[in-house]
């Protein structure tokens, strides 16, 4: 089994994984293992991802009523989108693990404390052309495979996608303007997107 830390795919020269000395994770900084299994004569292993994150106590004890999605960026900046005359250019999605806790049935309430309904890598970038300038950026999220591609995921109640939006109605107040359109569009059978509140980190 070889292995990297670096968030690149492993392959034959990759670290080999030893039973004695095992992987070493650092508590203080979040580390992403990938894994693959190599035998002579036989094709190589899948490659498997697994995200170590490094959160606040305070987060690391958090609850709320809406549903949490943690995004870590793994110690990179998503890039600002930059304007020319013809309008704004939006930078590739930078590589992220996420992880999503919905709100249990029961107790109404989603913690970080328990396991996430779902965790993968995926791809963030700051959306929208005049919103990326606002103090609190809106983001389009995409769910990856291994391999940067796109895969559809059924997240916090919804179908299943592999493209994300995380709105920010920073200019709305009530946070509430463009939701409650959507609602009213959807309910006169016409097509919105589907919209829930949720916290991210």
């Amino acid at each position: 089994i070889y292995y990297t830390l670096d968030g690149s795919l492993p392959d034959n020269n990759s670290t080999i994984y030893n039973n004695e000395s095992g992987i070493f994770i650092n508590n203080s900084s979040s580390t992403m293992v990938r894994a693959r299994a190599y035998q002579p004569n036989f094709a190589p292993g899948p490659v498997k991802t697994e995200c170590f994150i490094a959160i606040s106590s305070d987060l690391a004890s958090f609850e709320s009523n809406l549903p949490i999605i943690i995004i870590d960026t793994l110690n990179t900046n998503i890039p600002t989108p930059s304007y020319t005359d013809n309008g704004v250019i939006h930078a590739e999605p930078i590589v992220t693990y996420t992880s999503f806790f919905d709100t249990d049935k029961t107790t109404g309430l989603s913690k970080t404390n328990r396991i996430a309904d779902y965790s993968g890598r995926s791809g963030i970038k700051i959306r929208g052309q005049s919103t990326s300038a606002l103090p609190k950026k809106p983001y389009k999220l995409e769910t990856w495979d291994e391999y940067n591609e796109d895969v559809d995921v059924p997240l916090l109640g919804f179908p299943a996608d592999s493209d994300w939006i995380l709105n920010n109605p920073y200019t709305d107040r009530t946070f509430m303007r463009n939701m409650l359109a959507m609602e009213f569009s959807n309910n006169m059978g016409y097509y919105s997107p589907r919209t829930r509140f949720v916290e991210v980190f």
